[in-house]
């Protein structure tokens, strides 16, 4: 294993992806690789986030230098549950973008998260109710619905004083089970997989 600390660019769309996604990396990172992380850089595509993401490609690919990994995340969004699980479209869409561009697409890591990010803090639902010590709170139905996980994240931390309930990402990654969240959501798996294989390209 190579000595170092890894140095990630982040591309997302919002602060939920900038609060919860870090948090994965530094979870892998540590718990499987034992690694450091130095100097994250952060992007944002917002609701132009497609051109956006072009532009970031281009600009950091006539940079000086490139980092270890690129991590790029873009919610599915969607009108029901199997346009939502159409990972493969969705990556094909975000690699087309790397056209003449092979170095960074060779080292980005793609995140496409089913529907929205806030999905994945609220699936393991005994972490939720560790963390709240409210044993009354039920699994949370699979929906499209803009901010519907949004609102169920703050519904659950409500009595804390949070303004979202991404205030306690943090807390919900620590402690969920990696795999049963790879099992519950194919979109998480495929991107835990890639981050993996990016990781042991580096340090193997």
């Amino acid at each position: 294993m190579v000595d170092k600390a890894l140095e990630i660019f982040y591309f997302l769309e919002d602060r939920a992806h900038e609060e919860s996604i870090t948090k994965f990396i530094m979870r892998i990172a540590h718990d499987e690789f034992s690694c450091t992380i130095k100097n994250s850089i952060f992007g944002r595509g917002g609701s132009r986030f497609k051109n956006e993401l072009k532009k970031f490609i281009k600009d950091y690919d006539n940079s000086s230098g490139l980092p270890d990994i690129i991590i790029v995340v873009h919610d599915s969004d969607c009108r029901n549950k199997t346009e939502c699980r159409n990972y493969q479209s969705k990556i094909t869409e975000l690699a087309d973008l790397y056209r003449d561009h092979q170095g960074m697409k060779d080292i980005s890591v793609f995140c496409i998260p089913c529907p929205y990010i806030e999905r994945w803090l609220v699936e393991d639902i005994d972490v939720i109710r560790e963390i709240t010590d409210l044993s009354n709170i039920q699994q949370v139905p699979f929906r499209c619905e803009k901010g519907y996980y949004k609102g169920m994240l703050k519904e659950f931390f409500k009595e804390f004083d949070v303004y979202t309930g991404l205030e306690y990402a943090g807390d919900i990654i620590e402690k969920l089970d990696i795999q049963v969240l790879c099992r519950a959501d194919s979109n998480f798996q495929h991107f835990i997989t890639d981050l993996r294989n990016a990781f042991k390209r580096i340090y193997y």
